[in-house]
């Protein structure tokens, strides 16, 4: 028998902004994940393999094996994200997100670095706010969340990006004309991503305010989200439309020095790479696992710089062992691990000429 509560605060704001959403879980289009107060992602050990009841509680571990209680969704008090591509297989379609998260420059300049990211936030967005029947949402730190029903899905986040480049007139000018690499993100996926929905709030620990997430366009009920073939092809389709050029990467299998042929889907030549012993990994591990203690800002450039560093010298199993590793002892506070192990490996399968954080 369920104990009888009232729902919290942040239960009702939710609802406030997203007034149907309850009528969606309840009908299976969605699947919300309850995530701790001034957090983004979940404690909850495979917290994409659950379904979340509205009322029923459940006793979970963490990723430190720790045992804790989490109350029905409608007594939460924490923060809410939505599983991308939950059910898309059952109902045909599943909610997708397009994440404009800005353009990350190059540079050990921490204020041009977070004006030219500010600034292509603006821009992008203002290119595709007029996106019809969507729901927008301005994240916490300044970017956008843009939500579509999608029957698509596509394993890759950057995919689209990469092919990607800003207009010949775009008004970052040291940017004009080139490739917008990861400013977007486009998640469709099955039960690979969440995201933040709006009413939920993060500590700002310099001005000790509360930043929101909030619906900042007319569309506020899932009901009224169009329901699209393929959300990729809308931004391609949008942003061309506004002076962007799409150039799909050429599908070519490439070879090694020695002219055999590479796996298909691998694009890294491995054969100069090192494979390290588990002694080298141990070592390697204990080096750089203490960084994740003292990276709290900037950490998705740390992630692309180290995965970057070792794409350059070793074999992507043994880089993949480093990650576990790094996984395994600092899950806890790392936010989405799975996003994590993507952007550790990434360049494993780019050009060289696509790599990035090297």
């Amino acid at each position: 028998m369920v104990k009888k509560h009232k729902p919290s605060k942040q239960y009702k704001n939710l609802c406030k902004q997203l007034p149907d959403l309850e009528e969606n879980i309840k009908q299976g289009y969605l699947n919300i994940v309850p995530i701790p107060a001034n957090l983004k992602y979940p404690l909850i050990t495979d917290w994409n393999n659950r379904e979340y009841s509205l009322t029923k509680s459940f006793t979970y571990k963490n990723r430190k094996g720790k045992k804790f209680t989490q109350v029905g969704l409608k007594y939460h008090t924490g923060n809410f994200g939505v599983i991308i591509g939950y059910n898309n297989t059952k109902n045909g379609y599943s909610i997708g997100c397009i994440d404009i998260d800005g353009y990350t420059d190059d540079t050990d300049d921490e204020n041009e670095k977070a004006i030219t990211k500010a600034e292509t936030q603006h821009y992008i967005y203002e290119a595709l706010k007029d996106l019809p029947n969507s729901l927008q949402v301005q994240t916490q730190s300044g970017g956008y969340h843009i939500y579509y029903w999608t029957k698509k899905v596509e394993p890759s986040t950057s995919k689209t990006s990469h092919s990607l480049s800003f207009p010949p007139d775009f008004p970052v000018k040291s940017l004009a004309g080139k490739p917008i690499k990861d400013s977007i993100e486009i998640f469709t996926n099955h039960d690979k991503k969440q995201t933040v929905l709006p009413s939920s709030t993060i500590m700002d620990k310099a001005t000790n305010h509360l930043r929101e997430y909030k619906v900042i366009g007319t569309v506020n009920k899932f009901s009224d989200i169009e329901v699209l073939d393929d959300i990729n092809q809308t931004v391609i389709n949008h942003l061309t439309s506004k002076g962007y050029t799409y150039q799909p990467e050429p599908v070519t299998v490439p070879s090694n020095k020695k002219g055999k042929q590479l796996k298909k889907g691998k694009l890294t030549d491995e054969s100069n790479l090192q494979k390290l012993k588990k002694s080298e990994i141990d070592k390697v591990s204990k080096l750089v696992i203490p960084i994740w203690d003292t990276v709290t800002s900037g950490r998705n450039d740390t992630v692309l710089a180290l995965g970057g560093y070792f794409s350059k010298h070793i074999t992507k199993k043994s880089a993949e062992k480093i990650c576990n590793k790094i996984i395994k002892a600092k899950g806890s506070i790392l936010g989405d691990t799975d996003n994590f192990r993507r952007s550790f490996l990434i360049n494993y399968d780019r050009k060289t000429e696509t790599k990035t954080g090297l």
